[in-house]
Order: structure tokens, then C-alpha cells, then sequence
């Protein structure tokens, strides 16, 4: 008889609240400005440009023009007023600025027709904001072309300043080359994610990687002053995947959320973990009467008293549940006399 009230208890609890679920696909994010033992290669990513004559270097690598005479920046997402080009100078500080246009998704060119005539050897070729800030560019792919018009890509994108880096495409490298480097887990229009405890909402995260990890890798949470307060999860050495879930125990608002290398031991670094996704469950619970009026009933289950699911309403007291095309459920009791 107590199973039969537990059983009966559960059920009716679920018609005074109601819960949706949500599956979101996430980024990472850092700020090139700031970066801390760790850096990145991914293509395609997207570039938030956060200081006028902010710079991303879009290889670490020098080389000589005779090699390499034409380049091809593959890109998307440009606005008409967003401006932003390509810098490109030679080891005598010879410069050259190349704008992207909006209604365009390709910008190639070839070296020699530009300022390097007497010294070949490129050492910056570097993506730049212009006058404007909090503009966005997707880069899809930067390649230098040969003689030949073979095409060799570059993936050893790193830092410079004034500019914020997003990483979509799957997979994403992170190169650690020290304790505590980290990235942080980001919406995809580039904004921080962020979480206040709640009754009513949870947040579950899971990040899976391609291959077993070589290190030890914390999730932290940090508050508004840049604090960590919260350590949820680890992902162990040997490990492939790591969750942790954000709800109202949360002791403070998460102002970010960082995939952070631990302390690890001599010889741990540098090391790399390519990363597969990154995923956010939120989960919001509401009161049955808060759910929207337009709702339609696209399923209807039916339980008798012990819990069991039946096929039809039986003699007696029927539990009753309607999944709505909102995605919330409703249950009730009918009697059959």
C-alpha cells in the first residue's frame, strides 16, 4: 500500500510543475590580450574584435614570398560596417593593409604586387580590427598558395592583442603549455556563459574529446571579481569526457566558466587535448499555469494507481499524462466508474 501512495504521490507532484529541457551547443572563448599557458588551433573560428587595432596572428611561422607569392583568406559573417584587413609586413617593417569586404567571402593577393620588393620575408600576417570595436569576422580557412597554385593551410594561429577568439568547429585543439592555462565556455554569439543559482533552472555541461587526455583538467567556477569559488568537476588523465551540472546549491553567480589545466608534475607539459563538443542542458521548471495557453496535447500515457502504464483508462482512479508540443508535460487523475 505505501508503494501505491509513493507511486501515486510522484505523479500528481508533476501537475503542479511542469519542466522543459533545452539542448544548446556551446564555444570557448579567451581574450588574446590576456592569454595564460595555453593557445589554440581550430579552423574555422570567429574573431571579436575588442580594441581598435586589435591583432590576431594568424601564423606564428615567417616565410619568404619567392615559396609562397599569392595568399587566400577564406571568411563569413562580415557586416557592412564591420572593417577589418589583413596586415601584412616584411622583416624591414615594410606594410601593407588589405581591407575584407562585406559582400565578398574571399580575399586573395599576390605579395608581389604589393610593398615587398627588396625584402621577402614576411614576418607579420596578421588579421587587425580598424577603426571599429565589438566586430565580429568568422575566419573559415588562411592559406598561402605556391607557385603552383597549391593551396598550404595555416593552423598555428595565436594571440597578439585587443581581440577575443571563438572556437565552434569541432575539433578544437587546446595546447597547454603550462599550469592553470584555460579556456572558458562561451554562448555562440561570443557572450561569456554565465549562471545565477535558481529553483527553477539547472544547467548541465558535458565536454568530450576526441582521445583520452594526457593531463589533469579542472572545471572552475569564478565569480564577478574573477575568483574561482567552485571546482564541480575534473577530468581525469586517460579520461575522454567530463559533466557537471549548475543548480541551486551553486554558492555564488558563475560570471565564467574555465576548462583549466591543473597543477600537474615536471614533464606534464606542454600538452594537448583536442576537443570534440561542448553542450549545455538547461533544464527550466515552471508552474503549470505559467506554461503557454497555445500549447498543444501531441501525446497523451495512462497509469493506473501502482504506476504501471496502461493501455486504456481502467475501473478506478487513472493517472493521466499529456506531453505538450511545448515540450512540458501535465499530468492529472480521472476516475472510471
Amino acid at each position: 500500500m505505501r508503494k501505491i501512495f509513493t507511486s501515486v504521490f510522484c505523479l500528481l507532484a508533476m501537475a503542479m510543475s511542469a519542466t522543459a529541457q533545452t539542448t544548446e551547443t556551446m564555444g570557448l572563448t579567451y581574450n588574446t590580450s590576456y592569454p595564460w599557458n595555453i593557445s589554440v588551433s581550430v579552423s574555422p573560428f570567429t574573431i571579436i574584435g575588442t580594441n581598435q587595432y586589435g591583432e590576431y596572428k594568424l601564423t606564428q611561422t615567417a616565410f619568404n614570398i619567392d615559396e609562397y607569392p599569392k595568399y587566400r583568406v577564406y571568411y563569413s559573417g562580415l557586416e557592412e560596417d564591420d572593417i577589418w584587413q589583413l596586415k601584412i609586413q616584411n622583416d624591414s617593417n615594410d606594410a601593407s593593409y588589405i581591407q575584407f569586404k562585406a559582400d565578398k567571402t574571399v580575399l586573395e593577393g599576390d605579395f608581389s604586387t604589393e610593398v615587398f620588393v627588396s625584402d621577402k620575408d614576411i614576418t607579420v600576417f596578421n588579421l587587425q580590427t580598424a577603426k571599429t570595436t565589438f566586430t565580429s569576422i568568422k575566419i573559415e580557412k588562411v592559406c598561402l598558395v605556391d607557385a603552383s597554385g597549391n593551396e598550404k593551410e595555416l593552423t598555428d594561429g595565436t594571440s597578439s592583442w585587443g581581440c577575443n577568439i571563438i572556437c565552434f568547429a569541432t575539433p578544437t585543439t587546446l595546447n597547454f603549455t603550462g599550469q592553470y592555462g584555460g579556456i572558458v565556455i562561451c554562448e555562440t554569439d561570443g557572450t561569456v556563459a554565465t549562471y545565477s543559482p535558481s529553483e527553477s533552472e539547472t544547467q548541465t555541461y558535458t565536454i568530450e574529446l576526441e582521445e583520452a587526455s594526457p593531463i589533469d583538467i579542472n572545471v572552475e567556477l569564478d565569480n564577478a571579481g574573477g575568483s574561482g569559488f567552485g571546482w564541480p568537476a575534473k577530468l581525469m588523465a586517460g579520461e575522454t569526457s567530463v559533466s557537471f551540472t549548475l543548480n541551486s546549491e551553486i554558492t555564488d553567480d558563475v560570471a565564467s566558466i574555465w576548462f583549466k589545466a591543473d597543477t600537474g608534475t615536471e614533464g606534464s607539459y606542454p600538452a594537448s587535448v583536442v576537443v570534440k563538443s561542448v553542450t549545455r542542458v538547461v533544464s527550466t521548471t515552471t508552474a503549470i499555469e505559467d506554461t503557454e495557453a497555445d500549447a498543444e496535447v501531441v501525446g497523451v500515457e495512462y497509469y493506473n494507481l501502482t504506476g504501471v502504464k496502461v493501455a486504456e483508462p481502467v475501473k478506478g482512479i487513472n493517472i493521466i499524462k499529456k506531453i505538450m508540443s511545448n515540450g512540458t508535460i501535465k499530468t492529472g487523475k480521472i476516475v472510471v466508474r
